[in-house]
């Protein structure tokens, strides 16, 4: 009897765990009393989900409850039907899901520029967050934060520092749950400018071969909502034609043919979808019919359903209004959020510019579901047939890879001083479900896109996206150079907008200072007429008068006239009829910038200490340039905690002295942590810069774990930088998150660089040429490796380890005659605890110190001031590393800390970059070993010229930095100290010079190419070095070009210089300054430069070229632009 009924079963093909679901039964024609048992089998357990006996046509839908399951589990769906002689069963698969949860990450916009900050959050209902990574576009994990939980209603918020040479690309932010679940987000790291408007552009969607002509339309739009002024040049191109030829083949003719004319009953359904809010975005509705032949024809279709969450619902609804549709520029306006009450809600605002460089998917809740049928029908689906019939050759057109409507082009704009994300907060909404908060508005001129989500007990909520534009009827813009030499003359321009639907009479006024004068340009007025959607420029020739930042005022009035505007009238605006802007202009000296700092160690505890200082000019100084200023600090760290972020004035464009913002965070941390002196904002300002520095070293590492000084395009990588790398990784994990994949994968790579005596191998190019020939150069690297993998666990008993200290005894052993090795040896040894070893290390050099005044030191050579750094700081980390040997305790250790400070520059750092990190790692030793709380000393500071300042130090001020400018310079001053504790003084003087004359280890000689009548000038610099230095080979050298006043790199023959000569390593343009790295020398290298904003008297600007590890060999020439002499 089964054989002549039919039945159908359906069910979701994926169920969620805990939840209930529903199961559909039909049975069709039954002949006898049947049976019928649905069960869901999971495991090794089954439970029943319907069981009915049958005598009639049947059909029901029945609820069921899924069992929880944590992971994604497969499960069977049985079907028995019975009669009283046979039976049939039949069975399918489902899969069961774990609860389904909504999972939300969003950042603050969705592009950000290299050195910007990445913000935020993460939303998800009732899970902990263990891991949430950031991974970079090369799969480097540059971020992690652990075991972060959200407690009841809440969000995780986040924010991240991109370093300024971040790679650019796609970032990825993974949160991880704690059932493994990944949730993602991108974001892109790109350089950009934002544009001012947008380009649409409207096509027909088909032009026929009939049509003689077609109309296109552009429309151009400010992101503040006015059209676009301008001309548009509009091409057609008719895309590529892809044809394909094919030799007719005819089939057999069909030996008959007939038609069937049939007819099938038709008629109507309403269904009534009731409860759909879960199935929101769209609800997929499965609709079958057997037929009485017993066949089964199904058929779905998808209906939107609005997104109406369970905390936007009814009064509840989440929404963001702003109390105005426009507010003027710092105009104050109340953002308005309703949600449910004791919601928590992330409210973003970002500036429409940034839309139209990468626009955002909304916030979507997406929902799919699948059926599974369980039948013995035929089943079948409608679908659309289509006959190709071929008649001899044809063609197939398909549109090549890429084919479709191109983004238009966007005009690049610079925009500086603004927000790009205005509004990134975390609001809650009280009881009665709504709050106002009170925002002032940017000065940008433009949309501002608003959104908001809200979290509560009830559920999540998405309020419709709105938006405020900032406008003002009319408003005025300057341009004007970075910056200017004293002496020069430049154009300063203001550009009024008017937006108003009538004319206005305006009047622009630059408000008058005592730092610059200025006169009306030839023929200018400052009071005219501006209609409606029109602009006007007003120009005053500016001559400032003072060194540094000079404040320029303008201002825009609309005026009460009856005069007319040709013949028109104009009129007031009812608000903003005066805008004003102020920018900033910075006036430099001519010259080459000098600093010269004169540092005291005063220990006053067993009686007063004086110092006296004379500050002296050169001869050949540039007047106004100099100035001077006395410190005081109650902690040897302090200078360098102050200028973390610039311990050298140079710049550091290489993985080696990237680590200079890197490694001395963390002897100072270690150094505050042992002295309970780490606080909160200390330790958060050093995990940004850990922080950078990590990510910034990563794009200097190579595939195989290891690191060189410029990365990829270096042919390996250095043995000596991955040393430094691996123990500040470890050293820095204490503090950040480091991957220990990094620490691991460069210990692996320098173990193979071990030879059968133990010594390491040396693969890749040295820092420090000084280091290189000679049996010296294997044993002090040897040396340096063994320290960084003890500095990194202390496991003396190591293999690698244990063969380099073989290799390194040997060498001790025989005869060493240089003194950098034997003191990074005396460290190697202590850090392993070999005393005996130790002491003979250290007792050799003792013998080599040099003394003077209570100050001790040792020199590699006279010439090598950086050298000499790191090796009387590597004697000193050796004394400080181990128990005190006899004779060579704190008080030995304080002469030598007495001669690091007076060699200490005005910056915290020292000569370059390596010795500037040993030398810190050693004072930071000290300054623990020698930590005194509870003291207090007094520092006064006297003059001939009358000065008395008093500076006190105590424990509660030791970190603070304690500055006054001093006005005589030149002049004699005195500083006494008297109190419990040593304190670190400091007068740092800085001025200009001319460009020497005479001897210099580098020749350098400059030449230039212009065009001068082009409507914007153009000038080629060609820079010629060639070293005459007393050295066989340089170490890196650099180049640097300031540009001359009003002028502008022109970015692409960045890319040229790189190209064309491979000794150019990296080139940088920062701050009105071209940096090119080079490891060697002997080649003419150019770059182009723009006439920006023209400035008249123009002063010639400096190039400089110096040896990064041997500042001492330099060589300063100038250049000019030959069209200054023409205008």
């Amino acid at each position: 009897f089964l054989c002549s009924s039919t039945y159908v079963v359906t069910v979701s093909s994926v169920l969620t765990g805990g939840k209930q679901e529903t199961l559909c039964a039909q049975i069709q024609n039954p002949t006898a009393r049947l049976s019928l048992t649905i069960s869901l089998a999971l495991d090794t357990t089954s439970s029943i989900i319907l069981q009915q006996s049958i005598t009639q046509n049947f059909y029901t839908c029945v609820r069921f409850k899924v069992p929880l399951v944590l992971v994604n589990t497969v499960a069977t769906i049985q079907v028995s039907l019975q009669d009283e002689a046979t039976s049939v069963n039949k069975t399918t698969k489902v899969m069961i899901e774990p609860p389904d949860i909504i999972h939300l990450i969003q950042t603050d916009k969705p592009i950000y520029k290299p050195g910007q900050t990445v913000q935020f959050r993460i939303v998800s209902m009732d899970v902990n967050f263990l891991p949430v990574d950031q991974v970079d576009p090369n799969t480097n994990r540059i971020a992690q934060w652990l075991n972060k939980t959200i407690v009841g209603v809440g969000i995780l918020d986040f924010s991240f520092l991109i370093i300024p040479e971040a790679a650019q690309g796609t970032y990825t932010i993974t949160a991880v749950t704690d059932k493994g679940e990944e949730i993602n987000n991108n974001f892109d790291i790109k350089e950009y400018v934002l544009p001012k408007y947008e380009v649409n552009i409207f096509l027909p969607s088909v032009i026929t071969i009939l049509d003689k002509e077609a109309t296109v339309k552009i429309c151009g739009k400010y992101t503040y909502g006015k059209p676009v002024q301008g001309r548009a040049k509009v091409e057609f191109c008719r895309k590529a034609t892809w044809f394909f030829w094919f030799t007719e083949r005819r089939a057999e003719d069909i030996c008959r043919s007939f038609e069937l004319t049939v007819s099938c009953p038709a008629d109507k359904l309403r269904i009534t979808l009731n409860q759909v809010l879960d199935l929101a975005p769209y609800a997929q509705v499965v609709v079958y019919t057997l037929m009485p032949s017993g066949e089964l024809v199904a058929d779905s279709q998808d209906f939107p359903i609005q997104l109406c969450l369970k905390n936007q619902v009814g009064n509840k609804k989440v929404s963001l209004k702003f109390s105005s549709l426009q507010v003027l520029p710092a105009e104050k306006t109340t953002l308005t959020l309703k949600a449910s009450p004791k919601s928590l809600c992330s409210v973003r605002a970002i500036d429409q510019s940034v839309l139209l460089l990468k626009p955002e998917q909304e916030l979507t809740v997406d929902y799919n579901i699948g059926v599974k049928l369980v039948t013995n029908s035929d089943v079948r689906k409608p679908q659309e047939c289509f006959f190709w019939k071929f008649d001899g050759t044809f063609f197939i057109y398909f549109a090549p890879p890429g084919a479709g409507i191109a983004q238009p082009e966007t005009k690049k704009t610079v925009r500086t001083f603004f927000p790009e994300t205005w509004i990134w907060d975390l609001v809650p909404v009280g009881d009665n479900g709504s709050v106002n908060v009170v925002k002032k508005a940017p000065d940008t001129i433009t949309k501002w896109a608003a959104g908001a989500f809200c979290v509560s007990p009830v559920g999540f909520g998405v309020a419709p996206n709105t938006g405020i534009t900032v406008f003002q009827p009319f408003f005025v813009s300057l341009t004007l150079p970075y910056s200017v030499i004293r002496g020069e003359v430049f154009t300063l321009r203001a550009t009024v907008f008017n937006y108003l639907s009538n004319c206005i009479m305006v009047k622009v006024t630059l408000a008058d200072s005592d730092q610059f004068t200025y006169r009306a340009c030839e023929g200018c007025q400052y009071s005219v007429c501006v209609c409606s959607e029109e602009t006007r420029t007003f120009s005053w020739i500016v001559t400032p008068k003072v060194l540094g930042d000079v404040s320029l005022k303008v201002s825009a009035e609309a005026l009460k006239t009856r005069a007319l505007c040709g013949n028109k009238v104009t009129t007031l605006p009812d608000v903003g009829r005066v805008d004003t802007v102020i920018q900033t202009l910075l006036v430099e000296a001519e010259g080459t910038p000098q600093m010269v700092g004169y540092n005291a160690l005063l220990c006053p505890p067993k009686g007063p200490v004086e110092k006296s200082i004379s500050l002296q000019l050169p001869e050949a100084f540039v007047p106004g340039s100099a100035r001077a200023s006395v410190s005081v600090l109650g902690d040897l760290m302090g200078r360098a905690m102050k200028n973390l972020d610039q311990l050298l004035a140079m710049p550091y464009g290489c993985g080696e002295q990237n680590m200079i913002l890197f490694a001395p965070n963390i002897f100072i941390l270690n150094y505050l942590k042992s002295s309970g002196q780490l606080t909160l904002p200390i330790l958060d300002r050093a995990k940004v810069f850990l922080e950078s520095g990590y990510q910034r070293e990563l794009t200097y590492k190579h595939t195989d774990g290891s690191y060189s000084a410029f990365g990829m395009s270096d042919d390996s990588g250095n043995t000596w930088l991955t040393s430094f790398v691996m123990k500040s990784f470890g050293g820095a994990s204490s503090y950040i998150f480091i991957d220990s994949v990094y620490i691991n994968d460069a210990r692996t790579w320098l173990s193979q660089l071990q030879k059968k005596d133990g010594c390491i191998r040396s693969v890749g190019n040295l820092i420090h040429t000084d280091l290189k020939g000679g049996v010296n150069d294997e044993v002090t690297l040897t040396a340096y490796v063994a320290a960084a993998m003890l500095e990194l666990d202390g496991n003396s008993t190591d293999p690698v380890v244990e063969s380099c200290l073989k290799c390194l005894t040997a060498a001790v052993n025989g005869q060493l005659d240089n003194l950098y090795t034997v003191a990074l040896l005396s460290y190697t040894f202590s850090l392993a605890g070999d005393q005996e070893m130790r002491s003979k290390l250290i007792t050799h050099l003792d013998q080599k110190a040099i003394t003077d005044g209570g100050s001790r030191h040792w020199e590699y050579s006279s010439g090598s001031d950086s050298l000499n750094i790191e090796l009387t700081s590597y004697v000193l980390l050796s004394l400080l590393t181990s128990p005190p040997l006899e004779n060579f305790g704190l008080d030995y250790c304080s002469g030598i800390v007495r001669w690091l400070v007076q060699v200490q520059n005005p910056f915290g750092g020292f000569s370059s970059t390596q010795d500037t990190v040993v030398a810190l790692e050693a004072l930071a030793k000290y300054a623990a070993a020698t930590y005194s709380p509870q003291s207090t000393t007094t520092v006064t500071v006297t003059s001939s010229g009358g000065l008395n300042k008093v500076f006190v130090v105590n424990q509660d001020n030791r970190l603070l930095y304690q500055e006054e400018q001093l006005s005589e310079v030149p002049g004699d001053y005195n500083i006494t100290a008297k109190g419990q504790s040593c304190v670190l003084t400091q007068i740092s003087l800085f001025y200009n010079i001319p460009p020497p004359k005479g001897f210099s280890a580098f020749v350098i000689t400059t030449s230039t190419l212009a065009k001068c009548n082009a409507a914007r000038p153009q000038l080629i610099l060609y820079v010629t070095v060639r070293y005459r230095g007393s050295r066989e080979e340089t170490n890196m050298v650099l180049i640097d070009i300031k540009l001359l006043s009003g002028y502008v790199l022109d970015g692409s023959s960045l890319d040229q210089v790189s190209k064309k000569d491979s000794s150019v390593k990296r080139v940088d343009a920062d701050a009105g300054h071209i940096s090119i790295y080079l490891d060697g020398v002997g080649s003419m290298y150019s770059v182009t430069l723009e006439d920006d904003q023209h400035v008249r008297n123009l002063k010639p600007a400096v190039v400089k070229v110096y040896d990064y590890y041997q500042t001492s060999d330099k060589g300063v020439t100038e250049y000019t632009s030959p069209c200054a002499a023409s205008t």
